[in-house]
């Protein structure tokens, strides 16, 4: 029976998975909201202001093993021939670790290395189990053995790609498309050379990326998080080192590099620029092509689908490479270069990888961290809201902060509140319900007020912050630092309070002063809102 497969099986499980997928998406919503996977977005994670539930990565896994369990069922009549039962199993495995990591990120942000280890330890499993890759094949050149090379490299790309698909999620419906498109080219590929084992797989996990697209997409209702990405990335890895061993340029790394491109490419891009200003390969920033394009003016769709297009160009020359037509692939690389050089023009990025540009500002992400870090150990040491206060203030006038209100219905020493020379709006009237939250808004002189709503210590912070002649990327360095700051400052602001709240028994009120130069400390009338 397995010789009678046709072209149009993968299609039937693309349907199956994407129906269980939008089917289990709203339930994964709800769980979310239970136990409490949500993301607070900040400036260093990712470019929404809203709070969205993660654990998208149950939904993928739902629907792509959902729809592949039904082949496993039926593998007696489908034939012994057609399903690969060691690179399922691997498959399996692999993806179940990585979403079980994602979930458990999700919940309690793990730091990078802790998920690095693990990434690594997995991706070790899979190479050992067989899947990897054999030779390096260049067109028109002899093939090269790779031999004991063959275990560092392949772990290398696999860790490599599942990081990339979880760089790439930072605007609403980006990284699952692109999933998408990836998957669907592998899943034709795999049905062209009759290796329907992957043709299967990539199209369950093509159908299950496309259910939950629509709850994705912008404005997004739910986040991949990175139970999403890293189960997606780690079963993309598997699925192209295996498919590649059936393509016409058999072994060859260069169909898998060309398939997942655009992330590949993206990330290339961002340990390059970060390295060039110095700075750590794990760091946050928004210099991702996604971030360049919305500070164009695109909006999040809009970048979606603009990267939709590179991605699906990427995989158009993969695709046209694997099943041997030249002239297919010659069109598709002359049109991805000429898309890639104009992007690359528009985009800026002759200036944003400037070196000089970079190094410059090296010493100062060092100073605006080091900062940062220095005040947050101070707050710890904080014996009083006043000591919190004076801390605070000394450090974000340098961080180009103009004016900040704090909000939190917590009663304080009332003679904090006379003490205007501090230079600092304070708002005891407010509440901080709700999730935890950041907004932005800028102006046309340079200036943006940010909102940091940090519910479980019940204080919201507004920060005025001018840029003072300041790159853009050194500006979001010096927000980034302030987001990390300000959390720990509201954490001291609600124990000192908690401390405070038996003895101390004061009315509600409200000041605004506004930050001045430290040398000018002229008293201010309040204003009342």
């Amino acid at each position: 029976m397995g010789g009678s497969l046709t072209f149009v099986n993968p299609f039937i499980f693309f349907a199956l998975a994407a129906a269980l997928a939008l089917v289990a998406t709203p339930w994964v919503k709800r769980l979310a909201y239970r136990i409490g996977a949500l993301d607070r977005p900040s400036h260093r994670r990712n470019v929404t202001r809203r709070t969205i539930p993660r654990l998208g990565g149950i939904s993928l896994f739902v629907g792509c093993w959902g729809a592949m369990s039904l082949m496993l069922v039926a593998w007696y009549w489908i034939g012994s021939e057609a399903i690969e039962l060691k690179l399922w199993a691997t498959l399996l495995g692999a993806g179940l670790a990585m979403l079980l990591l994602g979930m458990i990120d999700d919940k309690y942000d793990l730091s990078a290395k802790i998920k690095l280890l693990v990434q690594v330890a997995v991706a070790t499993a899979v190479v050992l189990a067989g899947v990897r890759f054999e030779e390096i094949g260049l067109l028109g050149l002899p093939s090269l053995k790779l031999g004991w090379a063959s275990v560092p490299l392949s772990i290398f790309f696999i860790v490599g790609i599942t990081n990339a698909v979880n760089m790439i999620d930072g605007v609403d419906g980006l990284a699952v498309g692109s999933c998408l498109i990836i998957s669907a080219a592998v899943a034709t590929i795999g049905a062209l050379n009759n290796s329907m084992s992957i043709a299967f797989a990539a199209a369950a996990l093509a159908g299950a990326c496309a259910g939950f697209l629509p709850y994705n997409f912008s404005p997004a209702r739910i986040f991949l998080g990175d139970s999403g990405s890293l189960f997606a990335g780690m079963s993309l890895a598997i699925l192209a080192i295996a498919g590649s061993a059936k393509t016409a340029v058999a072994g060859s790394m260069l169909i898998p590099i060309l398939l997942l491109g655009y992330p590949t490419l993206d990330t290339l891009l961002v340990m390059l620029r970060r390295r060039l200003s110095g700075r750590s390969m794990f760091s946050g920033d928004h210099g991702h092509i996604h971030h360049r394009l919305i500070g164009r003016g695109m909006s999040h769709g809009q970048a979606a689908i603009t990267l939709y297009i590179v991605c699906l160009l990427f995989c158009y020359l993969g695709v046209s490479l694997a099943i041997g037509i030249s002239s297919a692939s010659f069109v598709a690389t002359l049109i991805l270069m000429v898309a890639l050089v104009i992007g690359a023009v528009l985009l800026n990025y002759p200036s944003h990888l400037s070196i000089k540009q970079l190094r410059s500002n090296s010493s100062h992400y060092r100073v605006a961290q080091c900062r940062a870090r220095l005040a947050s150990a101070e707050l710890e040491l904080a014996q009083n809201t006043e000591q919190a206060f004076d801390t605070v203030i000394q450090t974000i006038e340098r961080l180009g902060v103009k004016r900040l209100t704090v909000l939190y219905p917590n009663p304080v020493d009332a003679n904090l509140l006379r003490r205007r020379r501090q230079r600092i709006a304070i708002n005891l009237n407010g509440s901080s319900n709700g999730h935890s939250h950041i907004s932005g808004k800028s102006s046309v002189n340079g200036t943006a007020v940010d909102t940091y709503r940090f519910p479980e210590f019940n204080v919201t912070i507004r920060a005025k912050i001018e840029r003072n002649g300041y790159s853009e990327e050194l500006d979001l360095e010096h927000r980034i630092q302030l987001n990390q700051l300000f959390r720990v400052f509201a954490k001291r602001l609600n124990e000192l309070s908690d401390s405070t709240a038996a003895s101390t028994k004061t009315d509600e009120a409200e000041d605004s002063i506004e930050l001045r130069p430290t040398d000018s400390l002229a008293d201010h009338s309040p204003q009342t809102s």
